[in-house]
């Protein structure tokens, strides 16, 4: 079941200049002009400009060409842009599967995982001097396939305390 403070879904189709506009618009308002926090950590995102646009707002929408290395549009990801900013502010709501996870670097990754509708977000925890712990929001996409969701389980049980 959809939680209550979900809203709707992105349109994706039509002209790339307006969708890509009113993408924008999204990530502006719930993500860039009104930064979010996490258990009163703050939330930042790469703001280095690549094509016109911070290269993390281009991580909401694309995904990565496994062939040729590239970034391409990928529209169920980019649907659910409206729910990035949503699921941060309500990270503590029973519906999102929460956890931290050692990565093999040693970094800690939170994710943020919708289950009941495929949605995760995941974020880089640091510790930054001066200003203690921060995350970095790195991703966020729709969960297509059991081999995805059988990857996330696995590091939900390995979660960190």
């Amino acid at each position: 079941m959809m939680p209550e403070w979900l809203p709707e879904f992105c349109a994706t189709d039509g002209e790339w200049a307006d969708v890509l506009a009113a993408l924008y618009v999204v990530f502006r308002r719930d993500i860039a002009d009104n930064a979010p926090r996490i258990d009163g950590s703050p939330v930042w995102w790469e703001r280095k400009i690549a094509d016109g646009y911070e290269e993390t707002f281009w991580h909401l929408k694309t995904r990565d060409d496994t062939a040729g290395g590239d970034r391409f549009f990928d529209p169920r990801r980019a649907e659910r842009l409206t729910w990035c900013g949503p699921i941060l502010r309500h990270c503590s709501d029973p519906a999102i599967k929460r956890w931290r996870y050692r990565e093999k670097t040693g970094q800690i990754t939170l994710y943020l995982w919708l289950e009941a509708e495929d949605y995760v977000i995941v974020l880089r925890e640091r510790t930054v001097r001066n200003i203690g712990r921060v995350y970095f929001l790195i991703t966020a996409y729709h969960v297509n396939g059991d081999q995805t969701r059988k990857k996330l389980q696995r590091r939900y049980e390995k979660k960190e305390p």
